[in-house]
C-alpha cells in the first residue's frame, strides 16, 4: 500500500467517524444501542472484551438503577476504527 492510499484510507476512516459524531449530536437517539445491538456491530466477544477493558463504557438511559444499558454506536466506531489502524501501522512496521 503506498502512502497516498494510507492517506486516503485514513481520511475517509475520520470522515465516517466526524459523520457518526454529527448524527449523534443531531440525533442522539440514533446514537444509542442496546447491548444486544452494540453485538451485531462487531461481535459479542470483541465488545465485552472492551468493555472489562473500558474502553466502551455502558450508560444507563434513565437515573433509575435498574433503567436501560444503552452504548453509544460513535464511541463503539472509534475503537473499531483505532483498532484497525493499530493493525494497518504494525502491518507497515
Amino acid at each position: 500500500m503506498t502512502e497516498l492510499e494510507r492517506n486516503k484510507d485514513l481520511l475517509l476512516r475520520i470522515a465516517t467517524l466526524a459523520a457518526d459524531a454529527a448524527v449523534a449530536r443531531i440525533y442522539p437517539q440514533l446514537d444509542e444501542l442496546s447491548k444486544h445491538d452494540a453485538e451485531q456491530l462487531h461481535g459479542r466477544k470483541w465488545l465485552d472484551y472492551h468493555i472489562s477493558a473500558g474502553t466502551i463504557t455502558p450508560h444507563r438511559k434513565g437515573s433509575a438503577k435498574n433503567s436501560k444499558m444503552v452504548f453509544s454506536r460513535l464511541e463503539i466506531n472509534a475503537v473499531w476504527q483505532a483498532e484497525m489502524l493499530s493493525a494497518k501501522i504494525l502491518e507497515v512496521l
